[in-house]
């Protein structure tokens, strides 16, 4: 539109229209510039393109001891622009406890103390850390007899990044599920790069990342044994894809035609050749106000 609008102007410097003889008369020259950028604008109205934020939902197993290699597809950057990618931890753990070999006693004696359980996210096959790690402070009740004791932790907390976070984005959100305040979790290091491909040319490169539990008794009576984790942990990417909508009077579309997504209600996509429409007009309007002059 720049081009066709600015032509005849240029067709003047170079001589073109320096009488009004040639093409017809330079106004109407201007005129057929105008016209045809107008026509050129309105067969391209019927294509229009919308932008729509998708998601990718992954979601990973957590079952067996800790700690657990874990894996999940990296973001596939041919299904749009990544904008944020959220981690979410839902899990249980179980632990082992028993009594310290220096504290069984002959007679059953119960006692009660706290254990400190610490459960962290690392990525390893990436270019740096990308760590997450959560406390979670732990009643448990044994015996003197140096029996197993169990202690159950239920936690769900999840984490975000954005490409414009710097590499120590803010303190995680925590979920407390039942309410005691006990539990604290805090992010260590990490970007939202280490969710992105490691090479444009290979794509699909699994993101191997290490789930490990510790157990810290604040007992001395007591020794954590082994620790189990059963839960899930879902990471989901979000993104903006551009999608081409064609007019369903435009006689090239499809009978039948339906977008590949559900345009948002609300929205009205903006034509593809809606600049250049407004571009014509506005030149045809400029020019009938300089012939009455």
């Amino acid at each position: 539109m720049f081009f066709v609008a600015n032509l005849a102007p240029s067709m003047e410097r170079w001589g073109a229209t320096g009488t009004t003889d040639k093409f017809g008369g330079t106004m109407k020259f201007r005129y057929l510039l105008a016209a045809l950028a107008l026509a050129l604008s309105v067969s391209e109205v019927n294509a229009s393109t919308i932008t729509v934020e998708m998601k990718d939902f992954q979601s990973v197993s957590l079952d067996g001891l800790s700690p657990k290699l874990l894996s999940y597809d990296e973001f596939d950057p041919d299904k749009g622009t990544l904008t944020r990618v959220d981690v979410d931890f839902f899990y249980s753990l179980q632990i082992n406890v028993a009594t310290a070999p220096q504290y069984v006693a002959s007679t059953p004696i119960p006692y009660s103390g706290l254990l400190l359980a610490e459960t962290s996210f690392q990525s390893l096959n990436r270019g740096f850390s990308s760590s997450v790690s959560s406390f979670q402070t732990l009643p448990v009740t044994a015996t003197g007899t140096g029996e197993g004791a169990l202690a159950f932790s239920f936690l769900s907390y999840g984490f975000s990044f954005e490409p414009t976070d710097p590499i120590i984005p803010d303190t995680p959100q925590l979920i407390d599920p039942d309410g005691s305040g006990g539990a604290t979790a805090f992010l260590i290091e990490g970007s939202a790069d280490d969710f992105l491909p490691m090479n444009e040319f290979i794509r699909g490169v699994p993101i191997y990342t290490w789930m490990e539990t510790s157990v810290t008794s604040f007992d001395p009576r007591f020794v954590p044994l082994t620790t189990s984790i059963n839960g899930s942990m879902l990471v989901t990417y979000t993104y903006l894809k551009e999608f081409n909508i064609p007019d369903e009077d435009d006689p090239e579309t499809p009978p039948g035609y339906e977008p590949p997504v559900d345009v948002p209600p609300g929205v009205i996509p903006l034509p593809a050749g809606g600049l250049l429409l407004l571009g014509g007009l506005g030149a045809l309007a400029g020019l009938r106000r300089r012939s009455k002059k």
